[in-house]
């Protein structure tokens, strides 16, 4: 269902941007990907397998509700995106 009105798809807009700032098992699942992705580019030195895991990887989403936090003043919603970027980070790095 499209929202009717501007003040519609601005709430629309909000609450994907809050569905998207979630550390969930989707988005672990596609960053796990987009790092498995990104390792064979890598290794097969190809610029354009790196992007392409750029592309797959999720982190836009809570990048979003980091701006959309900051811009609102929710700090509620700040912690969430910055705790999902984190978790995403730490999903895609190596082990020491």
């Amino acid at each position: 269902m499209t929202p009717d009105t501007p003040a519609d798809r601005f709430k629309e807009t909000r609450l994907k941007i809050n569905d998207g700032s979630s550390f969930d098992a989707r988005y672990v699942v596609m960053n796990t990907l987009a790092t498995i992705v990104a390792c064979y580019g890598l290794l097969a030195d190809s610029p354009a397998v790196v992007i392409g895991a750029m592309i797959i990887a999720m982190l836009l989403g809570p990048i979003a509700g980091v701006a959309l936090a900051l811009v609102d003043g929710k700090p509620d919603l700040l912690r969430k995106a910055l705790g999902a970027e984190l978790g995403g980070v730490l999903v895609a790095s190596p082990e020491p």
